[in-house]
């Protein structure tokens, strides 16, 4: 009797039957890429299509100042122009004299809103006799007003008066810093040069349409 022998494929023709089922079958597999599979800080930009990603896959808390985004044309929804928060400033150039009669000291001109605006005024005497400088912080017809006595002697006797004034207005509008000296000089408290001087003297003004204006 003859006998019949048989061998026991290899695991090498096991695979490559299998893969030969599934071509001839022409089942297709998809490669599916989870963050388990991506070695971290192995993604650069030229693996990303371009503008594929939106607001949606960025967490908007964790992203920084962009360096080149110098001047917004919009904040958010609004234009600079809509913006309830802005803010405005200008300082004394030269020093100013004053007399007896009210002086414009610096205005900056504001556009239509609600502000709190604030000044700063450095004023000196250099009469023979003790003088009194009065400046007025004007925003349309809000007024505020500050003092201080100005010892005799020369411009060394130098005192700061600080205003604060709210205003809302719904066109634009001016706010003025303007000054005046009183005492007892007679006359020459109008004698030109003026006795009084104002300088550095400094406007702000912070544009806020949500702020309430209360009294107490």
């Amino acid at each position: 009797m003859n006998r019949i022998l048989r061998r026991r494929p290899s695991p090498a023709m096991v695979i490559s039957l299998i893969a030969l089922f599934i071509a001839l079958g022409g089942s297709a597999y998809a490669l599916t890429v989870t963050g388990g599979s991506v070695k971290n800080g192995s993604l650069t930009g030229k693996d990303i299509r371009k503008d594929s990603l939106t607001g949606t896959q960025i967490r908007e808390s964790r992203v920084g100042k962009v360096p080149k985004a110098k001047v917004a044309d919009r904040v958010g929804d609004k234009t600079p122009a809509a913006v309830t928060t802005r803010a405005f400033f200008a300082a004394q150039k030269t020093p100013t004299g004053f007399t007896g009669n009210e002086t414009l000291i610096g205005k900056i001109t504001l556009p239509a809103g609600a502000y709190i605006i604030t000044a700063k005024v450095a004023v000196s005497n250099s009469a023979t006799g003790t003088l009194k400088g009065v400046c007025f912080l004007r925003a349309g017809s809000s007024e505020d007003r500050g003092t201080v006595a100005l010892a005799p002697g020369n411009s060394a006797n130098t005192g700061v008066i600080p205003l604060l004034q709210a205003h809302f207005q719904n066109s634009p509008f001016d706010a003025s810093v303007l000054c005046k000296a009183e005492g007892n000089e007679g006359l020459n408290l109008f004698a030109q040069p003026p006795f009084t001087t104002a300088t550095n003297t400094k406007i702000a003004a912070i544009r806020a349409d949500d702020a309430q204006v209360l009294d107490f």
